[in-house]
């Protein structure tokens, strides 16, 4: 067999053991079960028979092939679905020897990450305390730490020897045990060895200097960020060291500090580590730290809004960018989309863990339809999750998103052009902002309504010498949020045209209507819309309309036939079950509906039927102005039968009244506990500035 056919042989090879020790099927093939007790038992079975064979030959493998990478890292994934307990139940302790062995030399001669990393875990596996082969292993990693150790602080004094430039064999020697340092900072806590100083150093001069290579700045980043979760994973979370958390602290001051330095370094690569290793460390390190355990609290960093706003920049110049260059390889294409990706999922575990404000995240939303084949389902994950921490913010931040890319057309046409294409991707994407909301009015009430106020102000917004025959520069951007109209429930479209109308220059509506003011029209018409309509009724309601028109058109039968009996004089007897009627009554009757039918149409919709003329319920405020007609009720109980409705009524909202935009309430608010919304989501105080969620 050639080179490739072996390589394609041990990946295969290490596939089978892994299925075979797990019972796990591979990627793609079968579906995820859960294995009966007959499965379980056949998969200890063949562990142990594969643990058996691997013991002898894996160091054979392991020294065949010890300076073929490839071929070595997926070797080295064996001993993890090792029965350990087997070395010392078939006495294979020369075999662990020499595995020990050639673990040692594949770190030391290897520089490849993908061979260090499977090293590292290697070690992991053959250290844990629960198998009696785990002293053993611990003092062959030990022994391989300290000479690492040696290695690198060597190769540090040799970099930075004053006064001399680092020739090429020094920095390859640094670099080297950089990569070794990092891949064992992965899995194994080196803080022991007390290197942070000189790993700090390294950081440090990467942002004095410019000198240091790229690479050896982005390795000391990343052993830098591993160094500070194993300093936290060491603290006793019942008592911590004081001692400890205040060193811990000022490490971690330091290295937030020079990380937002180098984030727009004049090197890509250290800016995207630096990127990286914040969003990780503030993930860590998050107000959360001190929800879990109080005693952390100190420890908790909370990034200022500076930092915020650069890590959003940070996305704005690396991530939300064009590939002109159509000669670049295929495959280089597809790696930098993933890397990409990566940092911007960074950024949404940021939103969605409400560390940084959603109002941060308006510069990727305004992103969401250009780039939506490439980011288009993160985008609208964390836009989902960002409603359940605060609907209200997150309108917001989409009204901000939208007029970020508004004011962009006013810098590059100088009027917009509502004709153009830009302004209808424009419209486009606040319809697809639209339809992110759903269906449910109710649930979204409050949002939606935040949304068409940030719009008003926005489109109407002048100066004071503003001329009020013009309209104001932004008008066209009602025309934008148009799109969000159907989302409003029918009552709140008043309130909404009111508070437009409030705030039009000048408190008045334009003379003209002249193509200039078309916007304002159109918005005006989206909210005027539908206001003759009739409110779907339920079933229980039309079954009682029903009965009550019909009560209502017999007792009218009724009533003219006594009145033409009264009008001849003649005298009849009535028919059975239908009462008569004097004319006192009948004026009574008049005077009654004309004082109660007003109210009694408006909410007919909201009333309940209830039998036998049980008294309404308080609620009805349309009831309290019938305290002084006690008399003419009972009569028209009498005349009306025991057919009724009750129930509870909103209030009536009258012409001259001023509803506020910020009034908007869910109708079920008041059965929920306080502090919460009608959708069991947290109530938080101030949704437009700081956000005071605690996450999940």
């Amino acid at each position: 067999m050639d080179d490739k056919q072996e390589t394609s042989l041990i990946e295969i090879m290490v596939c089978c053991v892994r299925q075979a020790a797990t019972g796990e099927s591979p990627v793609g093939r079968g579906t995820s079960k859960k294995l009966t007790s007959k499965e379980n038992k056949q998969v200890l079975e063949d562990k142990t028979r594969l643990t058996e064979h691997f013991i002898a030959t894996l160091p054979q493998l392991l020294l065949k092939y010890l300076m073929d990478g490839e071929k070595v890292a997926n070797l080295l994934q064996i001993p993890q679905y090792f029965d350990l307990d087997i070395y010392t139940t078939s006495r294979q302790e020369k075999n662990l020897e020499l595995l020990l062995r050639y673990l040692h030399e594949i770190m030391e001669k290897h520089t490849d990450s993908e061979v260090l990393e499977a090293a590292s875990k290697c070690y992991e596996s053959l250290c844990s305390e629960e198998f009696a082969i785990a002293g053993k292993c611990d003092v062959a990693r030990k022994t391989l730490i300290d000479s690492l150790i040696a290695k690198f602080k060597e190769s540090m004094h040799d970099f930075f020897a004053e006064g001399e430039e680092p020739d090429d064999d020094e920095i390859f020697a640094l670099l080297a045990c950089l990569k070794r340092i990092e891949a064992l900072y992965s899995c194994h806590d080196l803080n022991s060895w007390d290197i942070w100083d000189d790993i700090f150093h390294i950081i440090k001069s990467g942002n004095d200097s410019q000198g240091i290579p790229e690479e050896i700045v982005c390795k000391a980043l990343a052993c830098g960020s591993q160094a500070l979760l194993w300093y936290l994973n060491k603290l006793d979370e019942a008592n911590p060291n004081k001692n400890e958390m205040k060193s811990l602290r000022k490490r971690l001051n330091d290295m937030m500090k020079y990380c937002h330095d180098l984030l727009f370094h004049q090197q890509d690569k250290v800016g995207e580590e630096a990127y990286i290793t914040i969003c990780d460390l503030l993930v860590m390190f998050s107000r959360h730290l001190g929800e879990i355990n109080e005693v952390m609290r100190p420890l908790v960093y909370e990034p200022d809004k500076n930092l915020q706003q650069q890590l959003s920049n940070f996305l704005t110049e690396k991530v939300f960018i064009e590939d002109d260059d159509d000669d670049i390889d295929e495959n280089v294409k597809i790696e930098e989309l993933h890397k990409r990706r990566n940092f911007l999922a960074s950024f949404c575990k940021l939103v969605i863990y409400n560390i940084v404000q959603i109002r941060m995240a308006a510069d990727m939303f305004k992103h969401y339809m250009k780039f939506y084949n490439d980011y288009g389902d993160i985008i609208k994950a964390t836009l989902g999750k960002a409603r359940e921490i605060n609907k209200v913010s997150t309108a917001k931040t989409l009204a901000l998103s939208l007029t970020q890319l508004y004011k962009e057309l006013q810098m590059e046409m100088g009027a917009v052009d509502r004709s153009s294409e830009a302004f209808q991707s424009l419209k486009e994407l606040s319809r697809r902002f639209a339809l992110s909301f759903g269906l449910d009015q109710v649930k979204n009430r409050e949002a939606v309504a935040a949304m068409h106020k940030e719009g008003i102000v926005f489109s109407l917004h002048v100066d004071e010498h503003h001329d009020l025959s013009t309209p104001p520069p932004n008008l066209s951007f009602l025309e934008v949020i148009c799109e969000f109209t159907n989302k409003l429930m029918k009552q709140d479209k008043k309130v909404v045209l009111h508070y437009l109308d409030k705030h039009l220059p000048g408190g008045m509506m334009p003379q003209s209507r002249s193509e200039e003011w078309q916007s304002l029209f159109t918005y005006r018409n989206s909210l005027s819309q539908g206001d003759g309509e009739v409110h779907p009724i339920t079933l229980k309601q039309a079954t009682q309309r029903r009965y009550a028109n019909k009560r209502k058109q017999i007792d009218v039968s009724d009533h003219d036939s006594n009145m033409s009996d009264w009008v001849d004089m003649s005298v009849g007897t009535p028919a059975p079950g239908v009462p008569v009627m004097a004319s006192t009554a009948i004026k009574r009757r008049r005077m009654d509906e004309e004082s109660v039918g007003g109210a009694s149409e408006q909410s007919e919709d909201f009333q309940e039927s209830y039998i036998g003329g049980a008294p309404p319920t308080p609620h009805m405020s349309w009831m309290t102005a019938q305290k002084g007609q006690t008399g003419a009720q009972r009569q028209m109980e009498a005349a009306y039968g025991h057919y009724r409705q009750g129930g509870n009524l909103p209030p009536m909202e009258t012409e001259g009244s001023e509803a506020s935009i910020g009034d908007f309430e869910s109708p079920r608010s008041h059965v929920m506990p306080p502090g919460y919304y009608g959708d069991g989501t947290q109530n938080i105080e101030d949704p437009s500035s700081e956000m005071s969620h605690h996450g999940y």
